[in-house]
């Protein structure tokens, strides 16, 4: 290894994370019967995988008063978990964010959603010891491409704000990879 290479951090496999990320829903205190797809969120401890728990809600027609068959997800909490070590870092409350997605346009349902998750799950494990090294995107502009499309397809449209906010570096490195 030359003395300008730098080596690529270790970290807990995305699944293990998530899964003890995810163990905290039914715990909180606050319903959500959803997790969202794990996301990375650097923290000041260092770099930590997240996901939301999020409750999903009927729709209402403001003009009916009613409800319609409709329902969207409303984020509840976001859980970190340490990407280097596998402890829990932060349970904390998501505040409503409002105003549009800044993709509104919705997603196109995989042909097979577990096989896409597990796919995501696997190039997370590829990809953020290149994010926590701060090495570009493009290093890996394949994966990268291929992350985000998977993102893009499997992604709730109602947390795409809250996914774009609360892994904003994380989502703008990935992006990168596909502007270079």
């Amino acid at each position: 290894m030359t003395a300008s290479a730098k080596k690529l951090p270790n970290l807990v496999p995305a699944s293990v994370l998530t899964k003890k990320c995810a163990s905290f829903l039914g715990r909180t205190g606050a319903f959500a019967d959803k997790v969202s797809l794990p996301f990375a969120v650097p923290h000041r401890s260092g770099l930590t995988l997240g996901v939301m728990l999020a409750a999903t809600r009927p729709s209402g027609d403001a003009n009916s008063g009613g409800t319609s068959a409709a329902s969207h997800l409303e984020p509840v909490h976001l859980i970190l978990g340490a990407a280097g070590t596998g402890d829990f870092v932060e349970l904390r409350a998501v505040d409503p964010i409002t105003g549009d997605a800044d993709d509104p346009t919705p997603p196109t349902p995989p042909a097979d959603p577990g096989a896409d998750r597990a796919r995501l799950i696997e190039l997370l494990d590829a990809l953020l010891p290149v994010f926590a090294a701060g090495k570009p995107a493009a290093t890996k502009a394949s994966e990268a491409g291929e992350l985000s499309r998977l993102y893009t397809s499997l992604r709730e449209p109602d947390l795409l704000p809250y996914y774009r906010t609360h892994g904003k570096r994380f989502f703008d490195w990935l992006d990168s990879a596909r502007a270079s």
